[in-house]
C-alpha cells in the first residue's frame, strides 16, 4: 500500500516523499519496507521504542480518528468500522487545522476549497433505486427502491456509500432519495433497523405580502356612542 501511495502522490500531485517517520512497529520495520525505502532514497526516521510522545502528532490524530469513528458507529454493526474510520478521515481533511495555519488539508493538497454541500448526517436513511437491469421478470408491481443508510463518501460529491441491511452489503450509488430518518440501532447481532421517530414540517411561502391593518385611535364621540347603546 505504501508503494501505491508513493506513486499516487507523484502522479497526481507531482510530490516526492523524502522522509518517512514511524515508530518501531513491525509493519514499518521489515525487509520489504526497508528495501523499498532504500530503493526510493527515502530517509526513514525511527522513534524510540515505547516512546509515544516522540510521535505526538500522529498518536493524537489516531486517537481523534478512533473517537470520531466510535461515535459514528453508534447503532451500527461493528463490522462497518472501516467505513466509519474512512468517513472520519474524509471529514477531518475538510476541517481547519492549526498545523497548516488553520487551512484545510484538502485545500493544501489540491489547492482548492473542498465542497461540503453534499455532506449529510451519518446514518441518514435513503431509498436506493433498483435499476431495471437487475429487476426480475414479472416484478413491475414490486417496490422499485430499497432502504439503505449513509455510511460513507466517494471521490465524487454526487455518489454515496450506502449500507443496505436487508442485503448485508455496501453499495455506491447516486440514485437515491434521502429522508430525515437516522439509525437508532441496528445492533451487532440483528440486522433489522430500528429508526428514530420522524417528524416533518412544511413551510408554504406567501405569494403576496399580508395586508396592513390600520388601527385608529378611539375618540370621545365613539365612547359616548357606546355608553348610549348600553342604556338601551
Amino acid at each position: 500500500m505504501f508503494t501505491s501511495f508513493i506513486y499516487a502522490r507523484y502522479t497526481q500531485d507531482n510530490a516526492i516523499i523524502k522522509r518517512f517517520r514511524t515508530d518501531n512497529g513491525g509493519e514499518y520495520v521489515n525487509a520489504a519496507m526497508l528495501t523499498l525505502l532504500d530503493k526510493k532514497c527515502i530517509v526513514h526516521d525511527l522513534s524510540p521504542a515505547y516512546s509515544h510522545e516522540s510521535n505526538g502528532v500522529a498518536e493524537r490524530y489516531n486517537r481523534t480518528i478512533i473517537t470520531a469513528a466510535r461515535s459514528l458507529l453508534t447503532g451500527l454493526p461493528l463490522a462497518l468500522w472501516t467505513e466509519a474510520i474512512a468517513t472520519a478521515v474524509y471529514l477531518r481533511n475538510r476541517l481547519p487545522n492549526r498545523s497548516i495555519a488553520k487551512s484545510r488539508p484538502y485545500k493544501s493538497l489540491y489547492n482548492k476549497k473542498p465542497s461540503i454541500y453534499h455532506l449529510r448526517p451519518y446514518g441518514t436513511k435513503y431509498f436506493v433505486h433498483l435499476p431495471e437491469e437487475k429487476s426480475q421478470p414479472g416484478t413491475k408491481l414490486m417496490p422499485q427502491a430499497i432502504e439503505g443508510y449513509l455510511i460513507g463518501y466517494t471521490s465524487s460529491d454526487k455518489i454515496y456509500r450506502i449500507y443496505i441491511p436487508s442485503q448485508h452489503k455496501v453499495t455506491e450509488t447516486r440514485q437515491i432519495h434521502w429522508t430525515t430518518k437516522t439509525i437508532a440501532s441496528l445492533g451487532t447481532t440483528t440486522m433489522e433497523p430500528l429508526l428514530v421517530e420522524e417528524t416533518y414540517a412544511t413551510v408554504y411561502p406567501l405569494s403576496r405580502p399580508l395586508p396592513t391593518i390600520k388601527v385608529e385611535k378611539e375618540t370621545d364621540q365613539d365612547r359616548n356612542r357606546q355608553i348610549n347603546c348600553h342604556k338601551f
